[in-house]
């Protein structure tokens, strides 16, 4: 990832020294990675973040390394916090680099039009740039010292960039924001980061510090009615969220066995899958909604049985069980996204883009009143997924007969 930065940096120095920004010198150049915002102290006003990555040559001539600075200022506007910039700094703040835009949670429950204008006028701002709600302050997380990078912009970055591994929250880019929006149709969603301690979500490190997050976590997804933030979803109606969005690439999924009060439980890779949605004639005489959502997958851990088992005790008895089991999961992941749609009364899984894609005369007919036909409007899923590799042994390490555990 610096790998890439540097090689961007180096194109912007080849730029200054052809003439570009009045033959800036690049180590007067001070490269935003992310813009944080919070609102401000004072009334009218907002706390901005400016995270910068200053490049410097390293002692040994080995190349250039990255130092961390990080800025905030109280501004009227975003214009004004850049000439406040301009002015504490050594260096000029260049925010065609920047890669994300960290919306504080109490700035996204005000509205954050306001905000965006200005990312989407100035030139320099490019619509591929991410957006991030934070949990709490955008200026607590971008000074959150991690363990594995210098800078949290870098963190938030790399996360983005890799969400297709596991599939579990949406990246929410500007021009898609924008796009959205814009439709009056399907309300926004962007993810959500915050800040991790030793022992929060289940994950525990050596902190450099005790007591200080050092690490950043991506989980949840905020919904937005308009500009303004109104629900922050769970991990579980997220992950139904990406499945009725077609957008799971690869997922990891566990799902407990039945019996044994759930102490049995098998783990797969989700390797291939695809969600397809149909805008269906409904027995009441208007239309339903049907999403059908196929994959296969690769069983990576299975506790459910102390007997070594033969292929075909696997095919006819073992994989089926499995695989309803994760069935299940997918089922009740997505029917938690319908459910919480249908109590916000917002349609984030974008239902209405949908009927208006594959009906725009039904479409016509009841768009003035989506919102309010929402709750009932019929939506089924119905989930096909199948086994394609069990892994290198069909049963688990068991013991022999009366000796070790029953």
């Amino acid at each position: 990832m610096k790998r890439r930065l540097l090689l961007i940096l180096a194109l912007v120095f080849t730029l200054s020294l052809s003439g570009c920004w009045g033959k800036v010198e690049v180590d007067q150049l001070g490269f935003v990675l992310a813009i944080g915002i919070d609102p401000g102290q004072s009334p009218g006003t907002y706390d901005v973040t400016y995270q910068m990555g200053l490049p410097k040559q390293s002692s040994g001539g080995g190349g250039a390394n990255i130092d961390n600075m990080t800025l905030t200022v109280q501004a009227r506007s975003m214009r004004e916090s850049v000439q406040k910039i301009y002015d504490i700094g050594s260096r000029r703040p260049f925010v065609g680099t920047v890669k994300v835009i960290v919306l504080g949670e109490d700035l996204a429950k005000e509205g954050v039009n306001r905000i965006i204008d200005f990312f989407q006028r100035y030139y320099e701002f490019r619509r591929t740039v991410f957006l991030v709600i934070a949990r709490g302050k955008a200026s607590d997380l971008l000074n959150v010292q991690t363990q594995h990078e210098k800078m949290p912009a870098l963190s938030l970055q790399g996360f983005m960039q890799e969400a297709s591994s596991t599939s579990t929250f949406p990246v929410t880019r500007l021009g898609h924001y924008l796009t959205v929006l814009g439709s009056g149709i399907e309300a926004p969603v962007i993810p959500v980061a915050n800040s991790l301690k030793s022992g929060q979500e289940g994950v525990k490190y050596q902190a450099k510090t005790p007591g200080q997050a050092e690490e950043i976590h991506i989980g949840g997804a905020g919904v937005l009615n308009g500009d303004k933030l109104v629900s922050i979803l769970t991990k579980e109606e997220t992950r139904g969220y990406m499945w009725l969005q077609n957008e799971v690439k690869h997922r990891f999924i566990t799902a407990a066995l039945p019996g044994h009060n759930g102490q049995h439980f098998a783990s797969a890779r989700i390797i291939t899958t695809h969600t397809d949605f149909q805008v269906e004639p409904a027995a009441n005489g208007g239309y339903s909604l049907h999403y059908r959502i196929t994959g296969k997958w690769d069983l990576d851990e299975f506790y459910g049985s102390q007997k070594r088992l033969t292929p075909s005790e696997w095919l006819t008895a073992t994989a089926p069980m499995v695989n309803k089991a994760f069935t299940q999961v997918i089922q009740q992941e997505c029917e938690s996204a319908l459910t919480k749609s249908r109590e916000l009364g917002l349609d984030f899984l974008g239902i209405g883009r949908i009927i208006e894609e594959q009906n725009p005369s039904y479409w016509k007919e009841i768009r003035n009143q989506w919102q309010a036909d929402l709750a009932d409007f019929p939506v089924t899923v119905d989930v096909r997924i199948s086994p394609e590799n069990a892994g290198s042994s069909f049963a688990p390490p068991t013991n022999p007969p009366g000796t070790g555990q029953d």
